[in-house]
């Protein structure tokens, strides 16, 4: 794992930390990582799932972190017939 990798899992991990509100051991794990131009991106979910996912943006221009946090509002399964 890279360096810049580590800074955006201990963001994560550090709000994960900030807002447990019972005793359960929650991880957060790189799901997706996108580099754009100047923005290295990234999508984190937790095991166990605890309903929310986490992006996290660097832009390397202007030297910051962004944190994103969502709420997953519904999954569903549309199957496709051919």
């Amino acid at each position: 794992m890279e360096k810049m990798d580590l800074y955006a899992l201990n963001l994560v991990s550090y709000v994960l930390q900030e807002n447990v509100v019972d005793e359960k051991q929650i991880e957060a794990y790189i799901v997706k990582k996108v580099k754009y131009k100047q923005y290295d991106r990234y999508m984190f979910a937790t095991a166990p799932d605890n309903g929310y996912y986490y992006v996290v943006v660097y832009n390397r221009k202007k030297k910051e972190w962004q944190l994103d946090i969502y709420v997953r509002h519904s999954h569903r399964v549309i199957p496709v017939s051919d």
